[in-house]
This record gives C-alpha cells, sequence and structure tokens, in this order.
C-alpha cells in the first residue's frame, strides 16, 4: 500500500510525531524552529491496526526501534519517493534492510 504525497519531489514534510518530540525537548531558537516545523506538509499518521500490522510482520519487536522510529519507518516504506533523513543508527539500519531510501545527517542543527 505505498501512495504519493502530493508534492513528493520538491517538499521537505514532518511525521507530526518527530514534531511532538521536538516541541517536549529542550531546542534552541524555539519559536524560529517550530515556526519553521509548521511550515512543512505532514505525513499521515498510521492508525493503529496499521501500526501493530506493521510491527509484527515486520519483526520490528526487537529491534531497538521506539513507538516514534516505527511509525517514521512505516511513513518511509509507504510513501513512494520519500527520502527520511535520521541520525538513529538503528532506524537507519532498519531503512537499509528494507531498501528504503534515506541518508544519515551528522550535524545537529
Amino acid at each position: 500500500m505505498k501512495y504519493r504525497h502530493e508534492n513528493a519531489k520538491s517538499e521537505i514534510v514532518c511525521h507530526p510525531f518527530v514534531i511532538g518530540e521536538i516541541t517536549v525537548g529542550s531546542i534552541s531558537d524555539r519559536i524560529r524552529t517550530m515556526s519553521f516545523l509548521h511550515s512543512h506538509s505532514s505525513v499521515e499518521v498510521a492508525h493503529r491496526r496499521q501500526f501493530i500490522r506493521l510491527v509484527n510482520e515486520e519483526k520490528l519487536y526487537t529491534t531497538g526501534l521506539s513507538f516514534v522510529d516505527c511509525h517514521l519507518l512505516m511513513s518511509a516504506i509507504h510513501i513512494d519517493e520519500l527520502v527520511l533523513c535520521t541520525r538513529d543508527k538503528p532506524l537507519a539500519r532498519q531503512l537499509s534492510d528494507r531498501k528504503v531510501n534515506y541518508f544519515e545527517s551528522n550535524s545537529s542543527s
């Protein structure tokens, strides 16, 4: 079940859970960062049954991925042309194993 985000080739999209994680974290220049994040489209959050099915079918329960990581992986698997940016090694490993487009960010900015 892949779908194409309407502006996938040229747009940055944010996952709502990433915005949530950043929101509750300690970030410098909070107003500018939050404004930047909210200026981009969001991807849809997987429904509970979709999420449970993915975790069980892909055997993600012993991979070291967090709840948010699994949601990001699901978005990356199901959205054509999405390229995920991550610094998370377990997530990068799962993306690579599934031949999902991603790049590892080394920047903390």
